[in-house]
């Protein structure tokens, strides 16, 4: 059975008291703040129906789909359920269906009343509706089925909420994101209110817990409104500051109505409110018309079914005067369910489009790498050719002084013999021995192996010492271990033409009769030293000297 009638009295009725008070019908649902009934603070109504069975049958339950802000429920003059303590001012249980039981034992034959004892205020969802009596296990499933209708689309907002503060949070941290971090804390603020409006003692006086709410509703619809007008890419200076003034001016009338009990402010910064967002949806779709893209086109999309949502439940809660609508189911959680949904398909369609253009970049990336791999083959190569070709001209140098040194000086001294007739001819025949010799050493300059040291100095006293001797000249040899590290052929050659250099200069100019050949290591140098008994010669001064010197010199430095 559906009732729609009740009577009405001012203050707490208890049973038995009911001849005392003045009694007025009324109609069911009965809003307080639309029935002009603020100003009382607790109410009675009194439903009474007729019962045609025997008592000890089954119970019956009453179902009340919204009553507010505490209820306290007699049967027949036992106290049958409580909601709230009628003198605990902080308790509000407006927004949620009740299952009451009324005991089999309690029923009587006839008449039967029910007191339903009514306290709040007009800040909130105040009053009584429908009530629906019948079977228990009847009115208690309808009970379950209201309650899941009222539940579960405020879970649904609160998880969505949750994951969406996580998910914005990572992307902002990946990615900085403006957009990301507003719908982080749009999000978090969404979440703060959908957990404040669901407390029904909350834990602070019901005045700051009512202003909490309102604040939190306030703060996400201004961070929502400030996503939306730069995702359209239109959010001038001034848009901004008629924001923050309608954001203080809701704030200040939400206040006040706490302050006062007065609902008429709420109302009022609810209109207020909804007026200036509605200038903003009207400014982002005329911006849509004038110069369409693609972002201004899905958030107008977006924006006018959730304006639709946000108007038809701000008008249903508290500026329509139907009674129906207090009983009216909560559509809030549904407006945060389709703007976290459409401003998360948002974010991934941005999201997919910085991965393509993360992907072009990367493509150009390799490209650019490959361009430069390219380039720099072409300048290695040409720095190949170079050191080839200094390597090739270095090389002619080396094999001009080399026959300057050995086998050219050799030639002109032969040549000056044949032209004097002096010598006598073995002394010739050594010449061109040693000439030959020099030439075999400048061919074994393009031999590639490896020599130590002491190797070196052995194989140049072998091929060195018969002609030494011929000269009557006496080669003391005095050479220590060697380091056995084996030395490059180039180094190898350098040595062995500064040897030839000193020890021609000797056999020609210094008319010695003895050469001291010493060599050995001293921390960790390898010292060789070259004397002769001869006459000497004058040192030339730096800069000066002739050709053998200075190529002394270079092949040191080499």
């Amino acid at each position: 059975v559906v009732i729609d009638r009740a009577e009405l009295t001012a203050g707490r009725v208890m049973p038995g008291d009911e001849p005392l008070h003045p009694w007025q019908a009324v109609a069911l649902d009965h809003p307080w703040r639309m029935a002009g009934w603020c100003d009382v603070p607790v109410s009675t109504y009194r439903v009474s129906f007729e019962w045609q069975g025997r008592g000890g049958e089954a119970d019956l339950g009453l179902l009340v789909h919204r009553a507010g802000n505490r209820v306290a429920v007699w049967f027949n003059g036992s106290m049958a359920a409580q909601f709230g303590h009628l003198d605990q001012a902080d308790a509000d249980h407006a927004d949620r269906p009740l299952l009451v039981r009324l005991p089999a034992t309690g029923m009587k034959a006839g008449r039967n009343t029910v007191l339903l004892q009514v306290a709040g205020n007009c800040l909130r969802h105040s009053g009584l509706s429908q009530l629906s009596l019948g079977r228990l296990d009847e009115v208690s499933e309808a009970h379950r089925r209201a309650t899941r209708l009222s539940t579960y689309p405020t879970v649904v907002g609160i998880t969505l909420a949750a994951l969406m503060v996580l998910g914005s949070g990572l992307y902002a941290w990946l990615s900085p994101s403006g957009t990301a971090r507003r719908l982080g804390w749009a999000s978090l603020v969404w979440l703060a209110a959908m957990l404040l409006s669901r407390l029904h003692e909350p834990p602070v006086p019901h005045a700051l817990w009512a202003f909490s709410v309102d604040t939190a509703y306030a703060l996400w619809g201004y961070i929502v409104a400030g996503m939306f007008m730069r995702l359209s890419g239109e959010f001038r200076p001034w848009q901004r500051r008629l924001q923050r003034v309608t954001l203080g001016l809701y704030l200040s009338l939400s206040l006040s109505a706490v302050l006062t009990a007065w609902p008429g402010l709420k109302s009022a910064g609810a209109m207020l409110a909804i007026g200036i967002h509605g200038f903003f949806v009207a400014w982002i779709l005329w911006r849509t018309w004038r110069e369409p893209t693609a972002e201004r086109r899905i958030v107008s999309a977006a924006i006018v079914p959730l304006f639709a949502l946000a108007v038809l439940n701000l008008w249903r809660s508290w500026l329509s005067s139907d009674p129906a609508s207090y009983r009216a189911a909560d559509l809030a959680p549904w407006v945060a369910v389709l703007l976290l949904v459409t401003l998360g398909l948002m974010m991934a369609r941005n999201f997919r489009k910085a991965m393509r253009a993360d992907q072009h970049y990367r493509q150009e990336l390799e490209d650019e790498v490959q361009r430069q791999r390219q380039e720099l083959a072409r300048h290695f190569q040409q720095e190949q050719e170079r050191a080839k070709a200094a390597a090739v001209m270095a090389e002619r140098q080396r094999i001009v002084r080399d026959m300057h040194d050995g086998l050219g000086s050799q030639l002109v001294g032969m040549l000056a013999t044949v032209r004097q007739d002096a010598e006598p001819p073995d002394h010739l025949e050594d010449d061109l021995t040693q000439a030959m010799e020099q030439l075999r050493a400048t061919m074994d300059s393009l031999n590639t192996t490896e020599q130590d040291l002491s190797t070196v100095l052995a194989q140049f006293r072998f091929h060195h010492e018969p002609r030494l001797q011929r000269a009557g000249i006496q080669l003391i040899w005095q050479v220590q271990a060697l380091p056995g590290d084996p030395w490059p052929p180039a180094a190898v050659w350098e040595l062995q033409q500064m040897l030839r250099e000193v020890f021609a200069n000797i056999l020609k100019h210094a008319k010695a009769r003895r050469i001291t050949v010493t060599a050995g290591t001293q921390e960790g140098w390898c010292l060789l030293g070259i004397a002769d008994d001869g006459q000497g010669f004058q040192a030339p001064q730096p800069g000066q000297g002739g050709r053998g010197l200075r190529h002394l010199q270079e092949r040191a430095a080499q």
